[in-house]
């Protein structure tokens, strides 16, 4: 019961360190003056939803709605609300999503493994 409840507590750690928080594309450096709500005004595009996109920017920026539309290579996160975590300090969005998903499939299917292996190992080797 004890291990049951441990392995519950590092689900859930595993899970605040993938949160993903709001983010978007990164601001060069002739915009990084910026606010993020002006950022975002000036050179992220709106989806069909009304919602600002969080994988493509205007390319140039300041090039208004006739701007090409680009994915982003770059982003930044709103760090206020949960801090850093491997999502914002590996980019783990967009495009590099999968990765985070990859990660969580591992941690499991290691866990389903390992936990009955240790066992067995435990009764050969006391």
């Amino acid at each position: 019961m004890l291990c049951g409840g441990v392995y519950f507590i590092q689900i859930k750690n595993f899970h605040l360190a993938t949160h993903v928080m709001d983010y978007w594309c990164r601001r060069p450096e002739p915009f990084s003056t910026m606010s993020p709500a002006e950022w975002k005004a000036l050179a992220i595009p709106v989806d069909p939803s009304g919602n600002y996109s969080r994988c493509t920017v205007r390319e140039p920026p300041d090039g208004g709605t006739g701007a090409r539309v680009v994915p982003c290579t770059e982003w930044e996160f709103d760090l206020s609300e949960y801090g850093g975590n491997m999502v914002s300090a590996w980019n783990l969005v967009c495009e590099r999503r999968w990765l985070k998903t990859l990660s969580v499939v591992l941690h499991i299917t290691t866990a389903m493994v390992v936990v009955p292996l240790a066992g067995v190992l435990a009764d050969i080797w006391p």
